[in-house]
């Protein structure tokens, strides 16, 4: 199977995304928890997330059997700037982003108070990282989101060499993973190339 590899937010347990992973037997899935978010210990700062994210991807693909195991990157709002990094230098089959800005400089207004627990020297300049990710990106935006302004993610949309492909739904940042057609839409960005071993 591919696999699925998911960042969470600021102050998310990523184990919240386990309902998805538990009714989807045709991917596999790592849910990685952050320094100090979850269960996990230590102190979060970006050169730490994503490095541990590669580090579990090896992992991950090693549990499986499989090292090379096809790759699909997911990130939501600041796990956004952690699957970005990646898709850079993992050579993902595809990047899929929810809720993404292009830095943490260009949302500090809006969003420092819910990133308490970040360094401030953290930027996470996703549009440093987008030109240089070659696979299928698609987008997928809350129309009333109240953390990441509408620019920030018009700005790193920009950033990319391939226009994504980008999906719109009627809710604000944290509530859109629960609006009609979501969890149908983000399974359709990470295809599954060989089904014959699902049909049952």
């Amino acid at each position: 199977t591919p696999l699925v590899a998911m960042y969470g937010g600021n102050a998310m347990n990523v184990g919240q995304f386990a309902n998805l992973a538990a009714s989807d037997p045709t991917r596999s899935y790592l849910l990685m928890n952050y320094r100090g978010y979850g269960g996990s210990t230590g102190t979060p700062d970006e050169k730490a997330i994503v490095s541990d994210a590669k580090l579990s991807i090896r992992y991950a693909r090693n549990c499986m059997g499989n090292p090379t195991a096809q790759l699909y990157l997911v990130g939501f709002s600041l796990g956004s700037g952690v699957a970005t990094q990646l898709a850079a230098t993992e050579n993902p089959a595809g990047l899929v982003l929810i809720c993404p800005f292009d830095s943490m400089t260009s949302v500090a207004c809006n969003i420092v108070p819910f990133f308490p627990r970040l360094l401030p020297l953290d930027k996470w300049q996703s549009t440093k990282y987008a030109p240089r990710v070659t696979c299928p990106v698609t987008i997928m935006r809350a129309d009333y989101d109240d953390v990441v302004p509408a620019n920030s993610t018009e700005k790193l949309i920009r950033a990319f060499r391939t226009p994504p492909a980008i999906r719109h739904y009627p809710a604000n940042h944290n509530n859109v993973f629960t609006t009609t057609g979501f969890t149908q839409d983000l399974l359709q960005a990470m295809p599954v190339t060989d089904q014959s071993r699902f049909d049952f």
